[in-house]
């Protein structure tokens, strides 16, 4: 048969668009000892799909499969509701016991005093004095701020004298 023929119907199959009788085709095609070296790979298939045909089950076979299906097997039952629930109860008394020791040991964070500035604004008599306050403390936030700056700059400076050397 033609290779090209041979092709066409082999590019349906992978597709599953072929007709019964072309499968037929191609299976007679792939069991003949003739075949086209380029087409030497699909023959296992289809040779394949011929060797099944032939294997059968012996006598009673469905019988004995039945029979061992339908059999109980001797097992015994453990309850495994009573044991989940013991756990499950220890794992929740735990939970509660850390949680209560974490929850005594917990200390609420501290600022650090190191290099910490803390200004207190409540003792200002009146609003002159409040805001001379505020502004101090505006413009230390503003010294730490342009300080953060210059040192982002500097390292920016380093980076790109570093991608030139690249």
């Amino acid at each position: 048969m033609d290779y090209n023929k041979i092709q066409a119907l082999l590019d349906k199959y992978w597709e599953a668009q072929t007709s019964i009788e072309e499968e037929k085709i191609l299976k007679n095609y792939f069991n003949q000892s003739d075949i086209d070296t380029r087409l030497k790979e699909f023959q296992p298939l289809f040779q394949h799909f011929e060797l099944e045909k032939e294997v059968s089950v012996s006598d009673g076979f469905e019988d004995r499969l039945w029979s061992q299906i339908s059999e109980k097997p001797d097992t015994k039952v453990i309850q495994l509701k009573s044991w989940y629930y013991r756990i499950a109860s220890a794992a929740a008394i735990l939970l509660i016991c850390c949680t209560a020791y974490f929850l005594q040991q917990y200390e609420p964070m501290q600022p650090s005093k190191k290099g910490a500035t803390v200004i207190v604004l409540d003792d200002a008599e009146n609003a002159e004095e409040a805001y001379a306050k505020v502004k101090a403390a505006l413009m230390i936030v503003s010294a730490k701020m342009n300080k953060g700056n210059q040192a982002t700059k500097q390292s920016i400076g380093k980076l790109n004298v570093l991608q030139k050397i690249k």
